[in-house]
């Protein structure tokens, strides 16, 4: 069996995307904050050894996981 490290990052919406998703779909009214919580995203990252590579990794990535979110 074969090892698989990896870093893995959470992404959980704030108030600031609550509002920005009520402005842009109406269909949205409904929600809270916390329903979007409930079901957060995990991201898995390559393995890093300190916290350094981890953080650039993720500028890296920042972009195009801002864009998934947006997207879901």
């Amino acid at each position: 069996m074969t090892a698989l490290n990896r870093t893995a990052i959470v992404v959980m919406p704030d108030q600031p995307f609550l509002d920005w998703l009520h402005r842009n779909d109406p269909t949205s009214g409904g929600l809270s904050l916390e329903d979007l919580q409930r079901e957060s995203t995990v991201y898995l990252l390559p393995e890093c050894e300190i916290e350094e590579e981890a953080h650039e990794c993720l500028k890296e990535m920042c972009g195009q996981v801002f864009e998934e979110q947006l997207d879901g």
